[in-house]
């Protein structure tokens, strides 16, 4: 894969599926839980500072008694029944029903009225943090509502009687006259005769008269159309708080919100999840490797390779992975200088390195590894290996590059070329010559030359050495890459053209389901080496493992009088040692002695 493949990156697409949705709800549910959990404990808490709330409430029938109608025709026409509810509740709740009730019980509460569909009732509900007093209350509005419709009722029939009381005063005077007021009206009225308009007098006397009485007796019998059917008894329960209801409220609510915040803090975070984000991230970069996250690697600083201290765990699994694409990568190119490299500092790149180089130095490959981090070496930690000679020690002039390589322990074909010093100018220092010369002498005496590059966004070292590589690994972890901070450095290596093989995730939880959270161990076949170590016999690119040893069967070990790490008094660091030490991959390359 040439650099022009991230030339020119498209821009990401930022397009969500369900599935995506999905696994926000999955990565947040922690989130989720924690705020539905926080909201139903605020309720629960709150409901038990609380004070109860007790509520009362009387019925009141908008209805007139059978004995009232008797003696008033009219009374079906004074009470309009469900009609004339809501003037009915607004009386009820007015001044002069206030008043007659504060007269009863010292005060007037406020409570609440309702008409329930198609019914004649009112209900008239009182709350109070005493049973007894709310009952009280609702009891006395509705009585004081009551008292005041018949008292209204009453004076209107008081009003008609007075009236009816004044004309039957008036047509006994007319009577008492005799017949000459009743000769009188007939000249009035010459149609009149005069017996008539007497008996007219008479009948209309009698008539006013047994209208007073049946309105006399009515108001005795007045009730003003409404009547206390169910009076308010003091209840046992109380409606405020509810703390059964209250928590199924608040926990629907801390679930909305919960979603919501999981929702806000996934737009807000750029950082890497799946293995989606980084192809959205970087469209077209293929992602080579998915490493899961070692949930026993409790401190990150510490040097930690895997594929060592557990060969058959899933993280080693993926690094074996990585490694056959890596060489199916190499099917149609030689890939024998790779650097690795990462957007931004601690990032995984050395612990990928590291693994990766152990992965394939397994597989019967001449391994070297190169620390061109040369600001922050670190590749060295994870062998047990020393570092201040190195690389820049043989472009110094100081040793040889045979002098300068040490072979790792307990893993057969794998040496390490540590950084050496530190040099103040480590960009000028890998776009020189000396630097490029070492290079291509490694990659003639080896099969796989492994560069452990400095980031790519705070520093140009890497694009400094991506025209001496043959291809570039990019490595991302899940919640520390952004999603900007990969296609940007990305973009900066296709700017140099610098060959991208592709991207190493690493950091994959087991619950994106990407084949590494079913705990799963494969046997492997493994022959011991002299110093105990196995190695695969899984064939690599054709070749299996015993044929791949079989190159160096008929020669000694390789770098058998390479120097111990610094330090040790079994072989100092002088001892004339050059790369021929190290079996040549293809043709033989003449020594080259650095001054």
């Amino acid at each position: 894969m040439s650099g022009n493949l991230v030339g020119m990156l498209p821009e990401a697409d930022d397009e969500l599926e369900l599935r995506d949705y999905l696994r926000v709800l999955q990565r947040r549910k922690w989130t989720i839980g924690l705020i539905a959990l926080l909201v139903l404990a605020s309720s629960v808490v709150a409901s038990t500072l609380q004070t109860p709330v007790y509520r009362s409430s009387a019925d009141v029938l908008l209805e007139a008694r059978t004995t009232e109608s008797l003696f008033d025709p009219t009374i079906a026409q004074a009470v309009s029944k469900s009609a004339s509810a809501p003037t009915e509740i607004r009386v009820l709740e007015s001044e002069p029903v206030r008043r007659i009730v504060e007269d009863r019980i010292g005060d007037a509460p406020k409570v609440s009225v309702s008409n329930p569909a198609e019914t004649d009732f009112l209900v008239v509900a009182a709350e109070s943090i005493d049973p007894a007093r709310a009952a009280t209350v609702a009891n006395a509005y509705a009585a004081a509502y009551v008292e005041f419709r018949r008292t209204q009722a009453v004076n209107d029939l008081e009003a008609a009687i007075a009236q009816l009381k004044a004309k039957v005063t008036e047509l006994d005077a007319q009577i008492a006259a005799g017949p000459g007021a009743a000769a009188a009206r007939a000249a009035t009225a010459p149609t009149t005769a005069p017996d008539a308009t007497s008996e007219s007098l008479q009948r209309d006397r009698d008539l006013y008269a047994s209208r007073i009485d049946q309105l006399t007796l009515a108001a005795t019998q007045k009730t003003g159309g409404a009547q206390v059917v169910t009076p308010a008894e003091p209840s046992t329960t109380p409606v405020r708080p509810t703390p059964a209801r209250n928590a199924v409220v608040a926990l629907f609510v801390g679930l909305i919100l919960g979603v919501g915040l999981a929702f806000l803090r996934d737009y807000l975070d750029d950082s890497l999840k799946t293995k989606e984000d980084v192809e959205r991230a970087v469209p077209g970069v293929p992602v080579l490797g998915l490493i899961p996250a070692l949930g026993g690697w409790k401190d990150r600083k510490e040097a930690l390779v895997v594929s060592l201290t557990d060969a058959k765990s899933p993280a080693s699994e993926a690094y074996r992975t990585l490694r056959t694409s890596v060489q199916f990568l190499g099917l149609d190119r030689p890939l024998k200088v790779i650097q690795v490299t990462s957007p931004s500092a601690s990032e995984g790149k050395s612990t990928t390195i590291a693994n990766l180089a152990v992965a394939l130095a397994r597989a019967g490959k001449r391994v070297v590894v190169v620390d061109a981090d040369l600001r922050r070496p670190r590749i060295h930690h994870f062998f047990g290996l020393d570092h201040t000679v190195g690389l820049t020690s043989i472009m110094l002039g100081e040793v040889t590059l045979g002098a300068a390589i040490q072979r790792v322990p307990a893993v057969d074909g794998l040496y390490l070329l540590a950084s050496g010093p530190v040099p103040p100018n480590p960009s000028e220092v890998l776009a020189g010559e000396a630097c490029g010369e070492v290079l291509v002498e490694l990659a003639a005496s080896c099969d796989i030359v492994l560069i452990d590059c400095p980031p790519v966004l705070p520093v140009t070292d890497a694009s400094v050495l991506s025209h001496r590589v043959d291809g570039t690994l990019v490595v991302a972890t899940a919640g520390d890459t952004e999603k900007r901070q990969l296609h940007r450095a990305v973009e900066l290596l296709g700017h140099v053209n610098a060959p991208l093989l592709g991207v190493v995730f690493n950091g994959v939880s087991d619950e994106q389901g990407y084949g590494y959270s079913y705990g799963y161990r494969y046997a492997y076949a493994q022959e011991p080496s002299k110093n105990g170590v196995g190695r695969d016999r899984a064939p690599v690119n054709g070749s299996g493992g015993e044929r791949a040893r079989s190159r160096w069967s008929s020669r000694s070990d390789p770098l058998v009088e390479s120097p111990a790490p610094v330090g040790s008094p079994a072989a100092p660091r002088s001892a004339p040692h050059t790369v021929d030490d190290m079996p040549a991959s293809g043709q033989d390359q003449p020594q080259r002695q650095y001054p």
